[in-house]
Parts: C-alpha cells; sequence; structure tokens
C-alpha cells in the first residue's frame, strides 16, 4: 500500500502458523518492533549509526485472548460479538483492495 507521502505499507496477516512467529512486528527502515505472546516488546533502532536496541512491557491487555474467546462464545453460546462487524468494515475494505491490487498489479483506491 502506498500513501500520499509515498510512505509504503507491506503487511502480511495470518493466523496459522506452524513456526514460533512474533504475535505482531513492524519493520521499518530506521528500526523494528516485535512481540510474542507473553514476552516483552522488542525495540531495535538506528541511533548514531549504532544498533541499539530495548524491552519494554506490552499494554497489560492485548485483547487477543479475549477476542477469540469472544467469537467463540458467540459462535457456540450466542454471545454478543466485542468486535462488531459494522467497526471493522474499513479495514476490510482496506484488505479487500490490497488483495485485488496484488492479484491486478494495479492501484486501487479505498
Amino acid at each position: 500500500m502506498k500513501f500520499e507521502d509515498n510512505t509504503v505499507l507491506d503487511i502480511t496477516i495470518g493466523n496459522i502458523l506452524s513456526l514460533h512467529q512474533p504475535m505482531w512486528q513492524v519493520l521499518g527502515t530506521k528500526g523494528c518492533l516485535s512481540w510474542h505472546w507473553g514476552e516483552k516488546v522488542k525495540v531495535k533502532f538506528n541511533h548514531n549509526d549504532r544498533l541499539a536496541s530495548y524491552e519494554v512491557d506490552p499494554v497489560a491487555d492485548q485483547g487477543g485472548h479475549a477476542y477469540y474467546e469472544n467469537v467463540a462464545d458467540h459462535l457456540y453460546n450466542g454471545a454478543e460479538l466485542i468486535v462488531k462487524a459494522e467497526e471493522i468494515r474499513r479495514v476490510i475494505g482496506v484488505i479487500e483492495a490490497a488483495e485485488k491490487s496484488s492479484s491486478s498489479g494495479k492501484l486501487e483506491t479505498v
């Protein structure tokens, strides 16, 4: 995805991996962040032409487990969803446009 200021976003989304991968990671030209369940967030960046790194505690409730538990509770017991379809409509639109653009090789707008 390319933004108006020419910043480029490359996103890969997957929930079923057999390899030990971070729950999320952000990679940039000047640094990166990564996080595994139950671990500290790892931060690495270029500082004065040297690689610096440190770790920080994640936000107390990342919501990941609670989200999937809620989806299961909704499917099995009819519980109300925490995240409603109308709340993620634009996000899904962006993902669908990215998939379409990847297949066609053409620019897609959202």
